[in-house]
């Protein structure tokens, strides 16, 4: 009998390899097409021809080729547009098969966990549908229920992603298959995994106390399993629909009837500002933000869903500085911090060459969003220095990659809502104001001078440059902090240590100046400095010590 099952399981992955190639030769994927189409036709047609192909092979490959929209650092924006356009729907799993998958999980019929549970889902995607409920208590929740199908076709498809060779090689010469291939093969067992989504989501709502821009959905843990996930109702469109309403690159005034409480500009600045927040200074962020997996709303807040992950604090430094050296365009230091969470290919990279690189990007001419886009935003120059990256041979190791993919389509999203403003860097220059002022109270919160001096000297010599970053941030316009800065239970007390240290902002360079004026004029020469220096320090700590106490 077992080696009838085998015989039977072979006969079916060999059939479905012959349905796969064959598939591949009809959009012109084959050695042979691949070298006898026209040059202009390979080149204007060959992504909407993998897209098609994709789609057409079944939801294991149009889920590769969704992931595939997320990898800015192999493809062109625009390809990554192309391919984020396949469908992310499947036909529903009838009613009778859900009730048993929900007792299988949960370990009760379904009339016993749910007192009402809509039969039709109100959204079917390749991996799972959704159906609206109520708890015994009367609370409105969702229940997402994963296909029990889409197993069928994973075990026969992902074996077969590799014949996918020639037409991701027409699409980019050195595209890496390999690691490609088994990177989706772990994003997708996240994805099927819902515990994970389950632990992260709580999670993030603990962590999302700290952004007021950002909430989630509560969790309730009784009703979830590794295919089943219950959780809070939240009412409020997608952020796909909210796209739909403000189609590209045309004035917000004829559709803002249709959603009110929504200014495309500002909510994209938003996404950007609460995505990089919860990467760079949260525990966990959303690895797989499509607009799909983001609600807005009614109040202005954004709830997502979906797969997520963390950085140590070694990383998201690297990161941060990676961001503000490219933000500020200085090439030889984003490339440095880059190459720092990269893994060098069999050809070791050289970073003075790649350094020279990323100080000749030019962004709308080495791959925009649109062709003809003439437009230099913090999004583009990102996206071309992580293909230089990859071209020169680094690969981002797997926690870079999650970055890559969350800003990527973070940074989509955003273009889309605003094409013609840099919502990322404004969300990047709202997050670094957020950060310089949680420093500034950090500072205000200083207990037991003698024991913090050092410390507070330290901090003390870096407050011209924070001066500076203020300054720049505050006469940049018109930024509209979407960003609580840290809401504790002392919130209240800690507002007056902003204004204390503004006060010493301003109080401490004159110490500064007159030790210098004395030091120039009083003949003291190098003894006046130091004294100069340790009124300075001391001062400020003194001033300090007495402005904590007053709070």
């Amino acid at each position: 009998m077992e080696h009838a099952e085998n015989r039977t399981v072979g006969a079916t992955v060999k059939e479905r390899r012959r349905q796969i190639m064959q598939c591949l030769a009809e959009f012109g994927f084959t050695r042979a097409q691949r070298h006898g189409l026209p040059e202009t036709d390979r080149v204007d047609s060959r992504c909407r021809r993998l897209c098609a192909a994709l789609v057409s092979l079944g939801p294991v490959f149009s889920a590769f080729g969704i992931y595939l929209a997320s990898r800015a650092d192999l493809l062109l924006p625009q390809q990554c547009r192309e391919l984020a356009a396949i469908p992310d729907c499947a036909e529903a799993t009838p009613i009778e098969n859900v009730r048993l998958l929900i007792l299988q999980e949960l370990g009760c019929p379904l009339t016993e966990a749910y007192l009402t549970f809509e039969e039709d889902p109100f959204e079917s995607r390749l991996l799972f549908q959704t159906h609206h409920a109520q708890l015994k208590n009367g609370m409105a929740v969702t229940v997402k229920v994963a296909h029990p199908e889409f197993n069928t076709h994973l075990l026969c498809d992902v074996e077969q992603l590799a014949l996918l060779e020639y037409a991701l090689t027409s699409v980019r010469a050195d595209f890496p298959v390999g690691r490609v291939i088994a990177d989706f093969r772990r994003a997708l067992e996240e994805q099927m995994d819902f515990a994970l989504e389950a632990d992260a989501m709580e999670a993030l709502a603990s962590n999302s106390l700290e952004c007021e821009t950002l909430t989630c959905p509560a969790i309730h843990r009784s009703f979830c399993s590794s295919k089943v996930v219950t959780a809070e109702f939240l009412s409020g469109p997608t952020l796909a629909d909210v796209i739909a309403c403000f189609p590209e690159r045309q004035s917000s005034e004829s559709t803002s009837r249709k959603l009110p409480y929504l200014d495309p500009i500002n909510l994209a600045s938003a996404l950007c500002c609460a995505w990089l927040n919860q990467s760079l200074l949260g525990r966990i962020f959303p690895t797989d933000p499509r607009p799909e997996n983001i609600l807005v709303l009614s109040d202005g807040k954004i709830a997502c869903t979906g797969n997520f992950a963390g950085f140590s604090a070694d990383v998201k430094s690297s990161l941060w500085n990676y961001l503000l050296a490219a933000a500020a365009e200085d090439p030889d230091r984003a490339c440095s911090f880059l190459l720092k969470e990269m893994e060098q290919g069999p050809s070791r990279t050289n970073q003075d060459e790649l350094a020279r690189k990323f100080r000749q990007v030019v962004p709308f001419r080495d791959g925009g969003w649109n062709v003809g886009n003439a437009s230099d935003s913090l999004a583009e120059r990102l996206f071309v220095q992580w293909r230089l990256a990859s071209e020169s041979g680094c690969y981002p190791s797997r926690h870079l990659l999650s970055f890559y993919r969350g800003l990527f389509l973070i940074a989509s999203a955003a273009e889309r809502l605003a094409p013609q403003h840099d919502s990322l860097l404004r969300g990047l220059q709202q997050v670094r104001w957020v950060e310089l002022i949680t420093q500034f109270q950090q500072m205000g919160d200083l207990r037991g001078l003698s024991n913090d001096l050092g410390k507070y000297a330290s901090m003390a010599m870096e407050f011209p440059g924070k001066i500076d970053h203020l300054l720049t941030l505050a006469s940049e316009g018109d930024m509209r902090l979407k960003l609580r800065m840290i809401d504790r239970a002392d919130h209240r007390r800690q507002k007056n240590s902003l204004v204390v240290s503004i006060a010493l902002l301003l109080m401490l360079p004159t110490v500064v100046l007159l030790s210098h004026h004395f030091a120039r004029n009083g003949g003291v020469g190098v003894w006046a400095e130091r004294t100069g220096a340790f009124l300075y320090v001391l001062i400020g700590a003194v001033l300090l010590r007495i402005g904590s106490r007053s709070r």
